[in-house]
């Protein structure tokens, strides 16, 4: 499962601790979800590609807890996800 919760700080942050985001909340969210960005964006692209060359594999699903889209009042879509995500799914 892609992670997408540490993915998109600001989406967790907020969720998390409503609109009114105390900083030191806000920050210690923000560095735990970075520390772990690189290994899920490289997971996901080699998860991606396996399924591409790999004729045994007839589906790949992505999912995670935020979506990248979304019509929701809520959440709305999400830029960071965006930023980082579609590209892999593009390829």
């Amino acid at each position: 499962m892609l992670d997408t919760v540490l993915l998109s700080p600001e989406s967790t942050a907020k969720s998390a601790i409503g609109d009114a985001v105390d900083t030191n909340t806000f920050n210690r969210i923000m560095a735990q979800s970075y520390e772990h960005k690189d290994s899920q964006l490289a997971w996901l692209e080699q998860t991606l590609s396996d399924g591409l060359q790999d004729d045994t594999i007839q589906w790949t699903f992505a999912f995670g807890h935020y979506p990248i889209y979304s019509a929701g009042d809520s959440h709305g879509d999400d830029a960071q996800l965006i930023k980082d995500i579609l590209p892999l799914f593009l390829k």
